[in-house]
């Protein structure tokens, strides 16, 4: 990441082509997000299916235990992807790049 010393020292072009390349990633991770978030959906909606239909011994256990699984890889790949930049960040940027 970037530091604000770092974005003064960047001219006009410089600060758009970083721009776009944030937007991009922003772009990129959102998407990834919906993904992860529709599959998680999906996922629960079978957890919960599967207790109304009716599947015997092991054959239900077996769908219970990947079914978690699944919904904790999920969980996880969402945390990753979940932003980490302080709520600072955006506004510093914004602001150097309308001073520019």
């Amino acid at each position: 990441m970037i530091e604000s010393p770092e974005l003064s020292a960047l001219n006009e072009a410089e600060l758009r082509a970083l721009a776009a390349r944030l937007l991009d990633e922003v772009r990129f991770k959102q998407a990834a997000i919906d993904k992860l978030t529709h599959e998680m959906a999906v996922l629960k909606r079978l957890k919960f299916a599967a207790r109304s239909e009716v599947f015997r011994g092991e054959q239900q256990s077996l769908l219970e235990e990947a079914i978690e699984a699944d919904l904790k890889a999920v969980a996880q790949e969402l945390e990753q992807l979940s932003p980490t930049m302080p709520s600072e960040a955006p506004s510093a940027v914004a602001t150097t790049v309308a001073a520019a």
